[in-house]
Parts: C-alpha cells; structure tokens; sequence
C-alpha cells in the first residue's frame, strides 16, 4: 500500500535525512525532496549524510545527495529532488496548486512562520492532503510531531498564538518563551538551534511512525505527539523549562485534541 503513495517531504537537513531514508526503508517507493540548503563539513555531524557526501563531485544540494544516496541503498524508489531554478518552499508551491498531487506533505523545514503559511494555504484551498510538521527542541529536552488537515475543525495555527501577535508562540513548547537557544559556528552559513544527531534521530523515528499511521488511515483527527527528553545540558546553561515540561511525564505525550477557540484561521 505504501508503494502507492507519493509522499512531499520539505527540509532535508537533520531531521528531514532520516525521516527521508525511514519511509524508503518501509517501502515508500515514490518521494519528492525539496530544499534549497547546501550541505558543508559544519553541518555534517548531525546529518544523515555525513562527511562523504561533501567530499563528493557533483551538488552539494541536500535533497539531491539525499536522492543519490537513496537510490543507491533502495531498488525501486523513484524520488525526485525538485531541481528548479528556485528551490525554496514558495517559489515550487506557493504559485500554484500543487499540494493535491500528494497523499502526504511532510515539513522537517523548523521555520514556523512558513509551516504555518503552508497550512493555512491548504485549510483555505480545502485541499484534504494531511501535513506533518516536526521539529526538536533545543539541547535534547524533547521534540514534537504535528499531524494536521486531517479535518476542519483545527489547524496548525491552534498551536500558536495568533499571527498578528507581536510574538509568534508554540504553545506546547518545553522551554519558557524569551530565550534565545541559535548558535553559530565559525565559516557555518546560518543560525542553527543546539540539539543532538540523536534527537533527530528519535523525532525522525516518531515522524516516520506517524505518516505510516496517516497513509493507512489510522488517524482521523489532527494531534500532536511530543517526546520528552532530559533537560539537564539546558538547565546548566541558565536556560528555563516551560511548566508544560515540568507537569509532562517521560516517554511520548499524545494530544488528539489540538483545537483553539481563539485560532484566526479555523475560527473565523
């Protein structure tokens, strides 16, 4: 059944590697990759990659050393890397109605302002593609898988406070707001928020569990998952935890029931 199915994966940096090489292994066969990030020796010790790939002739594109690698280790995987000019999220898909091409749109992108314009594109075309959003939190305290458009009675954006506040909150975030956790190293290309190759790997691991879940038509609401790790590295830095954190057990935290009376976009 999963053969069947043409799976839209966005970003695919720590977390977006495996999740990408995990649906292979569970016999995804048809994938499209997208990503307009370069892959460089800085940030190759959390990736799925690793140092080979750069090293390699060719692009350094993420999705297309993703795709290489890919069909190299899997037989009968057709994945495509989207090489347009413009690879980036609203110059393939923002122009144009593409989203009912899929069966499932994954977002590893972490940029909550886009994921949010992707959702709420989707919940106004009333396209039914389901999408998943997920991310890490900084310093291995947890991670979060987000399964939406499953239905219209919420959407991504009941997760977060309104769009016209001035300051754009996850409200089931493990760390207190007003704290700034991005990095950078020395000759990397951007900001990157601190966490570890094997907080990808157990977000991956979760976000994988859930699409299968998804395309088999186990889940008939939007909900979140969220794993709990340790927050001993981030509270030695000075950082804080939210009370969210503190009042959740250890393991996996399910919420099947994400709506927001004060959402602006399924509220209206």
């Amino acid at each position: 059944m999963l053969r069947d199915r043409r799976i839209l994966l966005l970003g695919c940096g720590s977390i977006g590697g495996f999740v990408a090489n995990n649906l292979c292994q569970l016999g995804v066969t048809r994938l499209d990759l997208l990503d307009n990030d370069n892959l460089s020796f800085d940030n190759v010790h959390r990736h799925f990659l690793g140092a080979d790939a750069v090293r390699d002739s060719g692009s350094n594109n993420k999705a297309d050393r993703i795709r290489n690698v890919l069909i190299d280790k899997y037989i009968h995987v057709e994945i495509d890397a989207l090489n347009y000019k413009q690879r980036d999220v609203a110059s393939v898909f923002f122009s144009a109605n593409r989203w009912k091409d899929y069966d499932l749109i994954i977002s590893a992108l972490g940029e909550p302002t886009l994921n949010l314009e992707i959702s709420k594109r989707l919940y106004n075309s009333n396209c039914d593609t389901p999408f998943i959003v997920c991310f890490n939190e900084p310093y291995g305290i947890g991670g979060h898988i987000i399964i939406s458009n499953l239905n219209k009675d919420s959407c991504l954006q009941c997760l977060y406070s309104n769009i016209d506040s001035n300051e754009l909150g996850f409200r089931g975030s493990f760390v207190e707001p007003n704290q700034t956790f991005e990095k950078n190293l020395s000759g990397c290309g951007g900001a990157f928020v601190p966490y570890s190759s094997l907080d990808s790997q157990q977000t991956a691991i979760h976000t994988t569990r859930a699409a299968v879940k998804v395309l088999k038509g186990e889940f008939k609401t939007n909900c979140i998952f969220s794993w709990k790790g340790d927050d001993t590295d981030l509270i030695a830095l000075g950082f804080r935890t939210s009370a969210l954190y503190k009042n959740t057990s250890s393991g996996l935290r399910i919420i099947n029931n994400i709506k927001s009376d004060d959402c602006c976009i399924c509220r209206l």
